[in-house]
């Protein structure tokens, strides 16, 4: 008996529930789509709404052009779309949406209503597809653009509902997808309603500056820097964060190309390329960078979802990013020369008096100025005045020259550490350090100095620690940037990372203690903002990190109340730590 399984064509229907596996894998999905479809109609304004975290309920309305009624059956079809038409186009997109799977597949998986009018029509168009099958076609009052209504989403397919989230993290995603459209659209106005609730809206007046005042809050956009040049041909705008400030994770980070929210590793690795070195290990920091290059040097459709994007000259555009970034860190970083000189001078004289009651202890100190760097020519980038600046993209109905661009400087050779050093700083011992965070009436230097005077009557642990420093004959020469301590021994010179110092000695203090009573109600709760995934886990998890010592609570828009906290962690730290925890939980660690 032959066994062999004969080939044939699937059903239009099976084939419709494969493509909506890969175009719609959750409720963000479909309103990302829904959004793109909108932009690409010339809407101005696009207003969403969701009901039960997207699952039951999706509309959204937008004021674009509309479908003429003659081309609403076909816009339903698969790879049924206006935006393309021969092969040569796909060199050239422009648009956000191509390949017309988007309506398909969302039919073939949902309850799906469509309204729409043209603005030379006297009548709109409604129709109403279940399943991948039409219920309903016919004439109706609306106004001009279109508006489509999703409903129980998945309803026919089971086995794909079981792996949605709960409702407010399938929210917290849509409100992310819509976040980075307006982030990447700023002349539209977006609006977002949850479950019958105003959520947040934009003025669509084409200022990011408002749009990220809407979803980050004042106090994060105001420890921004706005960036604004071109390298190589490449457009770069957007917000870069100070070094000092960090996160835990990369969930306040964005590309955007072309008005496209993307996912890079080669932007990713430019960012961090030019963070190298300025930021702790492990610590992230926040971008939302938006980048126009021309449509013939980028291809767009090399994922379903149009979530990532190729590069036809990948080393000029990470140059280009990595150079522009550093560019204007450098520039801060001149800036800051002649206050951090005045304040050495401070320091080098509070420190000498402190040293001085410390007896015949081995601890000198040394002039830690920066060097001079006035004459040094400061960056186009970080100097010009880029208040007013609007984000606009390039006219693609140019051609492009063909004019080879200026190579971009490269870095200077990486120096890997020896792995011993690494270790002996890792084993660097923290209890006899004076750190005290609590107290900020106490001279830096005093807080990073070993208290050899105490090692007489110290715990064991405390007197061991003690012996090792003298052991090394560790020498403090100062401290750099309010960070670093820099340590001389006889033979090497480390720079200990105070604040690391200070999780470690916490750490060991934990662990002799243990986390009982450790909570701290504050005298002013504390307003922390946080991304929207970020916030949802913590609202999600909120016994689990009243257990460990947070009482929080919802306070609107990004912002979680924090009312106490553990009693070791320094009042400015609560943002960091909670945001950490937070991308733990969402990593599931």
């Amino acid at each position: 008996m032959d066994n062999t399984q004969r080939i044939k064509v699937l059903d239009p229907q099976l084939a419709n529930l494969i493509a909506a596996g890969e175009v719609v894998e959750r409720p963000a999905s479909v309103v990302k789509e829904l959004i793109e479809n909108s932009i690409d109609a010339g809407a101005k304004h696009i207003t969403v709404e969701i009901k039960d975290g997207g699952i039951s309920y999706i509309r959204v309305t937008d004021d674009g052009k509309g479908i003429p009624a003659q081309d609403v059956k076909t816009a339903f079809l698969r790879h049924a779309t206006s935006k393309i038409s021969r092969a040569s186009d796909l060199d050239n997109i422009s648009t956000m949406g191509f390949r017309g799977e988007a309506l398909a597949a969302l039919s073939a998986v949902a309850r799906v209503d469509m309204f729409t009018r043209t603005r030379t029509s006297d009548e709109g168009r409604h129709i109403c597809i279940e399943g991948g099958e039409i219920t309903e076609d016919s004439e109706t009052g609306c106004p001009v653009g279109t508006n489509i209504v999703v409903r129980d989403l998945f309803y026919n397919v089971p086995a794909r509902s079981k792996f949605m989230k709960k409702d407010a993290t399938e929210a917290a995603r849509i409100e992310e997808a819509v976040t980075n459209a307006a982030i990447a659209k700023p002349g539209i106005a977006f609006k977002l309603i949850k479950d019958g609730r105003d959520r947040f809206s934009t003025s669509g007046n084409g200022s990011l500056n408002d749009v990220m005042y809407s979803f980050v809050g004042k106090d994060v956009v105001d420890d921004l820097i706005l960036m604004a040049t071109e390298i190589s041909g490449v457009k770069i705008f957007g917000y870069i964060s100070h070094p000092s400030l960090s996160r835990a994770t990369r969930s306040m980070q964005g590309f955007f190309i072309n008005g496209r929210p993307v996912r890079s590793k080669v932007l990713t690795a430019a960012v961090d390329e030019a963070y190298k070195g300025r930021l702790m290990v492990g610590r992230q920091p926040v971008y939302y960078i938006l980048l126009d290059i021309h449509p013939s040097q980028l291809d767009v459709n090399v994922h379903p979802a149009k979530l990532e994007v190729k590069f036809a000259r990948e080393r000029e555009v990470f140059l280009a990013v990595r150079n522009g970034v550093s560019a204007v860190l450098d520039g801060i970083d001149v800036k800051r020369t002649k206050e951090l000189n005045e304040l050495r001078k401070l320091e080098k004289e509070e420190a000498k008096a402190t040293l001085a009651g410390y007896g015949n202890a081995d601890l000198t100190i040394r002039d830690t100025y920066v060097t001079d760097l006035d004459n040094t020519p400061k960056s186009k980038v970080a100097s010009t005045n880029y208040s007013e600046y609007k984000y606009t993209t390039y006219d693609y109905s140019k051609p492009e020259t063909d004019t080879e661009p200026e190579k971009a400087a490269e870095t200077v050779p990486k120096i890997k550490p020896a792995d011993s050093l690494l270790k002996k700083c890792r084993d660097i011992p923290v209890a006899g350090y004076l750190f005290s965070p609590l107290d900020s009436q106490i001279p830096v230097q005093q807080q990073i100095i070993p208290d050899f005077s105490k090692a007489a009557n110290a715990p064991a642990s405390d007197v061991e620690e003690s012996i090792i420093c003298d052991k090394l004959n560790l020498k403090i020469i100062g401290e750099v940037f309010h960070t670093y301590i820099v340590v001389e021994t006889d033979k090497s010179m480390w720079l200990i990372d105070k604040h690391a110092a200070h999780e470690r000695q916490i750490y060991n203090q934990l662990k002799a203690s243990g986390i009982e009573g450790m909570a701290q109600y504050l005298f002013t709760p504390q307003i922390v903002v946080l991304s929207r995934l970020e916030k949802q886990a913590v609202l999600d998890n909120e016994e689990l990190l009243r257990s460990i010592g947070f009482d929080t609570g919802d306070f609107g828009g990004l912002s979680v109340i924090v009312r106490s906290a553990p009693n070791y962690i320094d009042h400015d730290d609560i943002t960091a730590v909670l945001s950490e925890l937070a991308g733990k939980i969402m990593e599931h660690r």
